[in-house]
Parts: C-alpha cells; sequence; structure tokens
C-alpha cells in the first residue's frame, strides 16, 4: 500500500477561506507560487483585506516537527544588535510588556533588563531552564484561546517573527487587543507582501519558501486587521532585507526533521525520498553584503542610517507594524 504522504494532503490543509477576512479563496488571486517540501503552493492575494496567504498551510502534523526543541528561533540567539534596537523602539519602560511568541525568551529578559515588567508567552514554547529565576515570566498559552486573558492587562505587547505563523489572525489580535490597557501598543512585524521582492522574486523569497511562513501583510491588510480589533495604526516602518536581496536556496524551507542531500528531499521518519528542484544560495559575497546590509553593522550610526534608508526607500521584505488601543 503507498504510503499517504505522497498526497500533499498528508501534510497540509488546503483553505477555502482568507484567513484574515474570511473571504473565499475564489475571491483571491494568484500572485506566485513556491516549494513546499516536492509540492508547488500557490500564494494567494485577497481581493478584499489585501491579505497574501498561502492555499494549503501545514497542518498539526507537520507543524510539530516544526516546531521542535530543533526548531531554528528555539535554539539560536537572536542577535544582540536587532534586540537592542527593537527595545529602543519601544522608547522609555513605563509598565508591563508581554511578548508573544517569545520563543527562548530572550527579548524579554533584555526588556526587563531595560525596565520593563517583561513577560513571555508562546503556544510551542521550549524548554528554557536557562532563564533560571525568571521561568515564572513564561506561559505556555496561544493567544487564539481566551485563556490568554487569565494573564491580566498589558501596556505593551510585543509580536516578533509571530504574524506570518498565524492560523488565526482575528482570534489572536482581538484577544491581544482585550488585554492591552488604554492607550497601550501592539508592535508586530511581518514579512511584507507587497515587497520589491515578493513581486519580482516571489518564487525564490525566503520568507515565503520557509514552510511554517503561511501569511504576508500588506498595508492594507494592516488596516483592515486593526480596524477588526478594535485599534488603530499608529505607525508602519518599512524594514528588514532590501531589494535584490531576501533570495534563498529551494531547499531551506526551514524544517529541520527533513534532511536534504543534493536534489533530493528525505523524510527522515518516514524514509521516503521525495524529489526537489534545484538549490539557488547565494554565493559568499551576497551573504557578505545581506549581513551588512540587514543591520548586522558593528558602527550603530551607521546601522541606523541604513535601517532609515530602507524605510524611506521602501525597498525591504519586511514592515514593522504599530498598532494603538
Amino acid at each position: 500500500m503507498n504510503h499517504p504522504i505522497e498526497s500533499i494532503d498528508y501534510y497540509f490543509f488546503k483553505r477555502d477561506n482568507c484567513p484574515l477576512c474570511d473571504a473565499p479563496t475564489c475571491n483571491s488571486q494568484i500572485r506566485f507560487n513556491v516549494l513546499q517540501l516536492h509540492w508547488k503552493v500557490d500564494i494567494l492575494q485577497c481581493n478584499k483585506c489585501s491579505l497574501l496567504y498561502k492555499e494549503y498551510a501545514p497542518n498539526d502534523r507537520l507543524l510539530l516537527r516544526i516546531y521542535t526543541s530543533e526548531y531554528g528561533h528555539f535554539k539560536q540567539s537572536v542577535n544582540g544588535e536587532n534586540l537592542s534596537s527593537r527595545i529602543e523602539r519601544l522608547g522609555l519602560p513605563h509598565g508591563s510588556l508581554l511578548d508573544y511568541g517569545c520563543g527562548m525568551g530572550e527579548f524579554v529578559l533584555q526588556a526587563t533588563k531595560a525596565g520593563w515588567d517583561g513577560h513571555g508567552c508562546d503556544p510551542f514554547l521550549p524548554n528554557i531552564s536557562h532563564c533560571g529565576n525568571n521561568a515564572h515570566l513564561f506561559h505556555k498559552l496561544d493567544a487564539a484561546d481566551v485563556a490568554i486573558k487569565s494573564l491580566g492587562k498589558f501596556d505593551c505587547i510585543t509580536m516578533w517573527a509571530v504574524a506570518e505563523h498565524l492560523n488565526y489572525t482575528p482570534a489572536v489580535f482581538s484577544n491581544l487587543a482585550s488585554i492591552l490597557h488604554k492607550n497601550g501598543r501592539l508592535i508586530f512585524n511581518s514579512p511584507y507582501g507587497d515587497s520589491l521582492i515578493s513581486k519580482s522574486n516571489g518564487d525564490l523569497w525566503g520568507m515565503a519558501t520557509l514552510v511554517e511562513h503561511i501569511q504576508f501583510h500588506t498595508a492594507q491588510s494592516v488596516h483592515y486587521l486593526a480596524k477588526k480589533c478594535g485599534l488603530k495604526v499608529e505607525k508602519i516602518r518599512y524594514c528588514g532585507t532590501p531589494y535584490p536581496f531576501g533570495k534563498t536556496n529551494l531547499l531551506d524551507q526551514g524544517i529541520p526533521n527533513f534532511l536534504f542531500e543534493k536534489d533530493k528531499l528525505i523524510d527522515v521518519c518516514e524514509g521516503k525520498n521525495i524529489e526537489s528542484n534545484k538549490a539557488y544560495p547565494l554565493t559568499s559575497t551576497l551573504k557578505f553584503i545581506h549581513y551588512q546590509l540587514t543591520g548586522n553593522i558593528s558602527n550603530r550610526i551607521l546601522s541606523n542610517v541604513v535601517r532609515e534608508i530602507i524605510n524611506f526607500m521602501r525597498s525591504g521584505d519586511h514592515i514593522e507594524v504599530t498598532l494603538i488601543k
């Protein structure tokens, strides 16, 4: 008997509706497609709210194999420069902060050192034994569940590299908005669906080829989302990797439980070989330039100048959004 892995339905489910506004997929248009394992998956853009989303998204079987202790965000330290810059952009500490999708909890710990009353929450919370006496600051909860309200109220909620993973966008944002104090802010970033790279080289866009990245916001979808959850858009900042950078190796789909060998994708658990497209890796020179342009620069002043240029030119592949209650 053939194993069901031969069907895309073994690891993915097909969407019938937009994950933000619930409009049927027939009300969306195909923008581009990306390789997901060995299947081509369409990236659709909703005609109603403008959100970009994958027609096929990973099911629970695949998600449990992605969000393991080997998951990148659960193993690797976040770049210190990025943490410091993010904390500075929050402004002066003025109360309680919740970092949703906190992963290893480094942002929470740094924000606490900076003077915030920091807390972390993640539906796939990894082992945070390294946090020691601060372990009580972290909670394993899904914001799509009303149980998130048991954490109390916060002056600021952050979501770094989270929005693109969500299956239940309105529920998550509405529940988080409900635990914001009046005039509180919800700050999140997202791969930018209307970025230059998504329009020019979407099939090779690193943010889209990652299997767990299933939706990509635009300025229009942000305004729709804010209105839906009772918040106002205070600011949208354009950031991330500037075009023409941001292309990736097609085999780098962010799945630690699969091994890639030449032009084959090997399912370690099932022992199946899956044909894949050839890779398009960045050269070492491009990697160096990309590293410099994404803010990993020893000179802090130069780093900030680069960020301002990316924002002004709207050339980055991410947006950072500040919503206010």
